[in-house]
């Protein structure tokens, strides 16, 4: 029998439709296996269901015991890869609290640290402006959190991310309940899609920030709310159209296999330059390839921008062009859009 409807939608939430063995992101290419197969008595419940790919799904079928060729994948260690992805793409109330005063220790010593030298301190000032400006975007189901990228506030109450971020949102919401929010370090935001550019660049409008978490850890222990963290900056951004081949720029990454809590989210900052551009119709959203990254880029909605500390665009996607083994990050530049934007 195949697993209840209830369950398939808490596993491939938890997830969010990554196969747990190989982690690649599936969509509606994903089945849930059971861990303790049916013939073995296996229930159709929670604990016994892993969701996997359709090639792994295969390898985890068809290991023939009789003749056995490499190894094949045992109970505990499917439990084992499923706990690690879903640790990876879900975080709780509970554990944003928890990890407060170890992140407050954590600020203490980045603090103290020595300031970067060479080409990476030419990007700190621009770097400390935008980490102050971006927030994670996804829902809240209950007291869990599912983030399913990066935004960027560009002015008062309005925020900017690419549409992939905000596409995978909604394909979640159609199988989960749940209430898309803008989380910060300060608190929590709903927020409305004002405009999509050329189903690239999304617009977002932000509701005001429900600080009364943090306010009320910081009554209980003693602390100052800016201490704990603040809203983010929401003042206009200053932009740059273009972008040329040879131009550095850099973009801030988070990768998910961060313990930090997601509420508190440390970001670094990653530096690249653009190689050619990728010409579009019409010409309101641009895209930029850059040069190859060896980081991992989860994040859709990075925000990118020049040493001066001027907004680009966002992280689209990534590409891998023929014969290359890294990955390129692809910019979606804004061109004409933020100026009448700030006008209306």
């Amino acid at each position: 029998m195949p697993f209840p409807k209830k369950v398939r939608e808490d596993a491939l939430v938890a997830c969010r439709r990554h196969c747990c063995v190989c982690d690649k992101l599936c969509g509606i290419n994903i089945e849930c296996h059971h861990i303790i197969p049916e013939a073995e008595g296996g229930p159709n419940d929670y604990d016994n269901c892993i969701p996997v790919c359709f090639d792994c799904h295969s390898n985890i079928n068809h290991y023939n015991q009789e003749h056995p060729k490499g190894n094949s994948f045992s109970q505990s260690e499917l439990k084992q890869l499923r706990t690690e992805c879903y640790n990876k793409y879900t975080s709780n109330s509970d554990e944003i609290a928890k990890g407060v005063e170890e992140l407050q220790m954590e600020v203490a010593g980045i603090k103290a640290s020595i300031p970067p030298t060479g080409a990476a301190s030419r990007f700190a000032f621009a770097a400390q402006e935008f980490q102050s400006r971006t927030c994670e975007i996804g829902f809240l189901d209950g007291s869990r959190y599912v983030s399913t990228g990066l935004c960027c506030f560009i002015d008062k109450d309005v925020a900017i991310t690419s549409t992939s971020a905000i596409d995978l949102l909604t394909s979640v919401l159609t199988v989960r309940s749940g209430k898309p929010i803008i989380i910060s370090q300060a608190g929590m935001a709903t927020f409305e899609v004002l405009e999509r550019c050329n189903d690239d660049i999304a617009i977002l409008k932000s509701g005001a920030f429900d600080t009364s978490a943090r306010d009320r850890i910081a009554l209980e222990r003693g602390w100052k709310n800016e201490v704990m963290g603040e809203i983010p900056l929401q003042t206009p951004v200053k932009a740059r159209r273009y972008l040329y081949p040879g131009d550095e720029f850099a973009f801030l990454n988070s990768p998910r296999n961060s313990k930090v809590s997601r509420w508190t989210f440390e970001t670094q900052v990653e530096r690249g330059m653009v190689s050619f551009r990728q010409k579009t119709k019409p010409p309101t959203v641009s895209f930029f390839i850059a040069t190859p990254t060896t980081s991992r880029i989860d994040h859709g909605g990075a925000p990118v921008f020049t040493e001066d500390a001027h907004f680009v665009g966002v992280i689209a996607n990534t590409i891998k062009l023929e014969e290359e083994v890294l990955r390129r990050p692809v910019i979606a530049s804004l061109l004409f859009v933020v100026e009448p934007l700030f006008k209306k």
